[in-house]
């Protein structure tokens, strides 16, 4: 797991940079995926291979409303390519609903009762839009994991950073920060599709 010092370090890295290349009035607009939380597959893996899987209603610890909602709609929408069974959201959702799913117990009820075998749960982790003058970026950070139904076991895990940026002291940088601004959403969408997208490229494909 990456620590907070080295995530800082990294950050005032980008930071440097850009107000190195803006100073001599460049425009930077940059994106990248930072996947150090790279699929996890456990020993129980072999043991269950996922057959029919129901993706649960994720949870938050960001500040951008139904960020969550959105991120569990994307990780869904890339797990459904896969050679595996999805329960469809809306199903899952009618089960879910009103329940307690930091419950071990409850998550396994609810997936026998929607006859699956495996089951999906997601936290976003960390959401963030900011907006200056001279700059536009925005960041999300998202932990999705596996479990067996019937055991409670995880059987898959995987952490992704995805965040884009950019920054510019000249005239034609602030239009351009200014832009996407107007199209933040849009940008945010990006991200949360690009974390989804790799976490899924990380879970094994049935034989």
């Amino acid at each position: 797991m990456e620590s907070k010092h080295t995530s800082s370090r990294r950050w005032a890295g980008v930071v440097v940079l850009a107000l190195g290349l803006a100073s001599a009035g460049c425009t930077i607009s940059s994106s990248r995926n930072d996947s150090s939380g790279a699929g996890v597959v456990t020993m129980s893996w072999a043991a269950h291979v996922p057959k029919r899987i129901a993706v649960l209603p994720f949870e938050s610890d960001a500040s951008i409303a139904e960020v969550d909602t959105i991120a569990r709609f994307e990780f869904a929408k890339h797990l459904s390519v896969l050679p595996y069974e999805d329960v469809e959201v809306r199903v899952v959702d009618k089960e879910a609903k009103g329940k307690n799913l930091s419950s071990l117990e409850e998550r396994q009820r609810i997936g026998k009762a929607l006859g699956a075998d495996t089951i999906v749960r997601g936290r976003v982790l960390v959401s963030d839009h900011r907006w200056a003058l001279i700059a536009a970026w925005n960041i999300v950070k998202l932990e999705v994991a596996m479990e067996n139904v019937e055991t409670g076991q995880e059987i898959w895990k995987s952490r992704d950073t995805a965040f884009g940026i950019s920054f510019g002291l000249d005239p034609i940088s602030w239009v351009f920060n200014g832009y996407r601004e107007m199209i933040w959403w849009r940008e945010f969408y990006r991200r949360l599709d690009d974390a989804c997208r790799n976490m899924t490229k990380t879970i094994p494909q049935a034989l």
